[in-house]
């Protein structure tokens, strides 16, 4: 399930991947899947709670769904507060504790299995207009970020917060 057409369009021109293009609450209730992942989804869903509720309607018993998404209760969202990069409406519109996402999603019927931090890598190009994003909002901002002309764009970088993080459930009817 694919919200943007473009990418929908790609996974099935370059994988041959069998694709729904629109919004979970306009798939049919047909299917019945093992697992469901929302990789960097759920703060992105208007209503997350009803998300997961229609995840549940399409998951088997016993079935796994695994999220992945930002914790505002991490160090790094505390120490940067409203300058911290995942505080950006209106495309974030949700912002998670583990324990609040945990208590969302066992509501919904599933049992927390396991959790943690991925290992992540990010593009320089893409941390570099990350900085230079929040940089600009900042006094002497712009000439600190003239340093980030030094990190080469095609270097992969390991994703140095630890403001993410993942959480495995099963379903438990």
């Amino acid at each position: 399930i694919e919200i943007n057409d473009r990418m929908a369009d790609y996974g099935r021109e370059q994988f041959n991947l069998d694709i729904f293009t629109g919004d979970l609450t306009s798939y049919p209730d047909e299917g019945q899947f093992d697992l469901v992942t929302m990789i960097q989804v759920i703060a992105h869903i208007p209503d997350p709670a009803a998300a997961i509720r229609k995840v549940n309607s399409l998951t088997k018993s016993g079935g796994l769904l695994l999220i992945e998404t930002w914790r505002r209760d991490s160090i790094t969202a505390r120490i940067f507060g409203k300058n911290w990069h995942e505080y950006s409406p209106p495309s974030v519109m949700h912002w998670f504790t583990k324990k609040g996402l945990q208590e969302m999603v066992e509501a919904a019927g599933y049992q927390t299995i396991a959790s943690g931090r991925p290992a992540k890598w990010i593009n320089a190009a893409h941390a570099k207009s990350l900085v230079r994003y929040k940089l600009a909002q900042m006094p002497a901002g712009t000439l600190l970020a003239q340093g980030l002309k030094l990190i080469p764009d095609k270097l992969n970088l390991p994703y140095p917060a630890e403001d993410l993080a993942w959480m495995l459930f099963r379903k438990t009817d």
